[in-house]
């Protein structure tokens, strides 16, 4: 009977023994501790520098950089709008392009941002010179939705802002001119004829490879 107990206790112990004994604490020296603390505190810093890195690349990036006046900006960030991806802080960069001087020819996926670029230029433009923009679009859909997006955003620009498409009579009564393909190609015509495209300081034209697509848009 005594063995038996003796077993069932031996046995006991081996199986729980280990409940009961403690993780021996790590003992580290001071210069060890110093490393420990320097890591950490370079951890910190590392950490600190590419949070106010993001900072200041979203602030270079902001819109407040492209679109000096404070009351269109004010449109802008209403709509969400606050900075600039990358690559359309590219376009803007191009040399020339800001200034007039080269053209600019870009593509980007479906509600990428693409007409924004095309905007920050027509703002900037206008304030530069006053003078006349002409913005052509493949669809009436798109003129029509255009008009009335530019007047939104430009509300507190006294600028004259217009849609030609359909039966819409082409003339020169406009500074900012929204265009179908083939409106915006009478247009541009009639003032080479005229002489007078040296009044215009713009041209965008939209959504530009539906050019030669005739089938899916209208007058």
């Amino acid at each position: 009977m005594e063995k038996r107990k003796e077993e069932i206790i031996t046995r006991y112990k081996r199986e729980y023994e280990t409940v009961f004994i403690k993780k021996p604490k790590t003992v580290m020296t001071k210069s060890e501790r110093r490393k420990e603390k320097r890591g950490e505190e370079g951890e910190r810093l590392l950490i600190g520098r590419e949070r106010k890195g993001k900072i200041e690349e979203r602030r270079r990036r902001g819109i407040e950089r492209y679109v000096k006046i404070e009351s269109v900006r004010k449109a802008y960030e209403k709509r969400g709008i606050k900075e600039l991806f990358e690559w359309q802080e590219e376009c803007l960069k191009e040399k020339g392009v800001r200034e007039g001087e080269e053209n600019l020819v870009y593509s980007a996926p479906t509600s990428s941002g693409k007409t924004l670029v095309s905007e920050i230029l027509m703002i900037e433009r206008y304030c530069q010179t006053q003078k006349k923009m002409i913005y052509i679009v493949p669809y009436v859909s798109m003129a029509q939705e255009k008009e009335e997006y530019f007047k939104e955003i430009l509300e507190s620009i006294k600028i004259n802002i217009k849609g030609y498409f359909q039966n819409r009579k082409i003339d020169k009564e406009f500074d900012i001119g929204i265009f179908t393909i083939e409106k915006g190609n009478g247009i541009i015509n009639k003032m080479i004829e005229e002489k007078s495209i040296e009044e215009v300081s713009i041209i965008i034209i939209d959504e530009i490879h539906m050019v030669f697509d005739k089938k899916k848009r209208t007058k």
